[in-house]
């Protein structure tokens, strides 16, 4: 149960927010998180935002199913 009383049949994350990249190959993902500007740029700056010792990375493949 969450602290507002809602009631899950599942557990509640401990992490307080989540992001979502959306790329379309894996190929396309290296090549944007490995690009030269990214990493001049906004990398740097991720332990001011995000605590990276706490963040946990999850990449999934999309599968469309047709009923």
């Amino acid at each position: 149960m969450t602290e507002e009383g809602i009631k899950l049949p599942w557990g509640v994350s401990e992490y307080d927010g989540q992001a979502e990249l959306c790329f379309d190959s894996v190929e396309e993902m290296n090549a944007a998180f490995n690009e030269p500007r990214f990493l001049a740029e906004v990398h740097p700056d991720d332990a001011t935002f995000i605590d990276m010792e706490g963040c946990k990375l999850m990449v999934v493949e999309e599968i469309t199913k047709v009923a």
